[in-house]
């Protein structure tokens, strides 16, 4: 099986990469800047942004694993740019698989925290069919990516598997950063350092492991249906001071954080949870890692 990994070399895809080590698996992987190889992958240099490296890139690929994304979650300041450097790559793949006389199947990771509206019922879970109504740039490019590879597999040019996954971590980040509240909380701890913590503490949202992302990803490369989409995340929600205080206590000192009021957050969903039903019983997906079993685990990394 030939399998193209756009943004290979960013956190999902790094992960993905040392699972995907199987003789039955010729990768090809796609990164701006010289990688060095993981297994016995090969790299590609280039840019998405390019249609005549995308269409060299594509070439002879069943599977297409669309990782690469620019966009920051939280950074609304310049929507003209953002649509640019997010849906181009989206559009390349698709012209460049227009005239190709293969049907690969595309798996792309999209965002369940940023592409659903506010939930009517308390603390709901999230399906598939909710109405999406995102409010940043982040979530409408995601959302419009999906349209578009669903009207490619519509006219029977792809496959596609959607993967709308809630909040990843996995793995300590800038301590700096203004998204991927648990990286950055975890490495502040481990520098001894106040938490920013931009918006409402009380908001509710669902995490899930690296790990379980990069097996859901694996059993999608299997799906032979059209065009899927399914919801990848625990099915269960923390609020924020929860999370802290989880941190805290593996920490053994108490987090002190300074609450800042951003814009950005101010029209944020309170609550977002996943249901993973239909991953469970069409994927044979479920997320095996809980939230304290995987900050431990970053823990003693």
């Amino acid at each position: 099986m030939n399998i193209l990994i756009t943004g290979a070399s960013g956190f999902v895809g790094s992960e993905l990469l040392k699972s995907l080590n199987n003789p039955q698996y010729n990768l090809t992987c796609i990164s701006r800047k010289s990688q060095q190889k993981i297994n016995k992958e090969v790299w590609l240099k280039g840019d998405l942004a390019d249609l005549s490296f995308v269409r060299h890139a594509v070439k002879n690929q069943d599977v297409i694993i669309h990782l690469a994304n620019d966009l920051l979650p939280l950074d609304d300041s310049n929507p003209l740019a953002d649509l640019r450097s997010s849906l181009k790559p989206t559009l390349n793949i698709l012209e460049a698989l227009r005239h190709s006389c293969k049907k690969p199947h595309i798996i792309f990771l999209s965002s369940g925290g940023s592409i659903y509206g506010e939930v009517q019922v308390q603390n709901q879970p999230i399906v598939e069919t909710h109405k999406c109504e995102p409010v940043s740039s982040y979530g409408i490019s995601k959302l419009t990516a999906e349209r578009f590879f669903e009207q490619a597999a519509v006219s029977n040019k792809i496959k596609c598997t959607i993967l709308r996954v809630s909040n990843i971590y996995g793995d300590y980040l800038n301590p700096d950063a203004n998204q991927g509240i648990i990286g950055v909380t975890m490495e502040r701890c481990r520098q001894g350092k106040s938490l920013r913590l931009i918006g409402s503490k009380t908001n509710i949202r669902d995490f899930i492991h690296i790990n379980d992302v990069v097996s859901a990803i694996k059993l999608a490369l299997h799906m032979n249906k059209e065009f899927n989409i399914f919801n990848i995340g625990s099915g269960k929600g923390t609020s924020i001071i929860e999370l802290l205080t989880m941190i805290s206590e593996l920490f053994g000192n108490e987090l002190s954080y300074i609450e800042e009021e951003s814009i950005s957050t101010d029209y944020l969903p309170k609550v977002n949870i996943l249901d993973t039903s239909k991953a469970r019983e069409e994927l044979g997906w479920d997320a095996k890692i809980s939230l304290q079993a995987g900050l431990a685990m970053m823990l003693n990394k």
